[in-house]
């Protein structure tokens, strides 16, 4: 009967033990789902802060490059409040994504456009300030160029940009227009170089 009494003990100590373990666990979860939603929500604000900072700045380069209209065609950022889903849309009237509305040079020109806003936001005010860009004019139209290489020449005067491409029509048309407004443009042809260290 005392040894009955002793493992009835030992189990009412044990349950004890496992009791108070199960409600540390449960500490630990409640603390580590608190974690993750502040983590979350940081994420959420950052992705909101920098739909801030670039909304404008698509807005009006999107319109300065896609120049179907006379005053251009902007691109707005539509998103639901979790910021799960981003879209780039044409118009909040209709909502619609502008994969499924633009061909593929009118999207490598919005590409374009978000990596200049990129840059403009969170690559200015800094000690070597630089800009590159690989082959722009590949899949744009001679349109959309021009408002490309007039926002470089305004926009991004206080950077050095260099600018890579396989069009000489595109170099003259950029050496042009840069010398039009005063500013110094050095081209390298890469071929000659090459050929020179041979």
């Amino acid at each position: 009967y005392d040894s009955n009494l002793k493992t009835l003990e030992d189990m009412r100590r044990e349950l004890q033990k496992v009791e108070n373990r199960k409600k540390q666990l449960i500490k630990v979860t409640e603390d580590l789902t608190a974690y993750r939603d502040a983590i979350d929500d940081g994420i959420r604000e950052y992705k909101k802060k920098i739909i801030r900072d670039i909304e404008p700045l698509l807005h009006v380069y999107t319109a300065k490059i896609l120049q179907q209209k006379f005053n251009g065609k902007s691109i707005f950022i539509y998103t639901d409040d979790k910021i799960d889903n981003i879209q780039l849309i044409n118009s909040f009237d209709d909502k619609q994504d502008i994969l499924y509305s633009m061909s593929s040079g009118q999207l490598s020109a919005v590409a374009l456009a978000f990596l200049l806003c990129m840059n403009q936001i969170y690559g200015s005010r800094r000690a070597c300030s630089l800009l590159l860009i690989d082959d722009p004019v590949q899949t744009i139209d001679d349109v959309n160029m021009v408002g490309f290489v007039d926002i470089l020449r305004y926009g991004f005067a206080d950077r050095q940009i260099f600018v890579s491409t396989h069009e000489q029509k595109f170099e003259w048309f950029l050496r042009y227009k840069y010398a039009k407004a005063g500013k110094m443009v050095r081209i390298f042809n890469m071929k000659e170089l090459m050929l020179q260290k041979q």
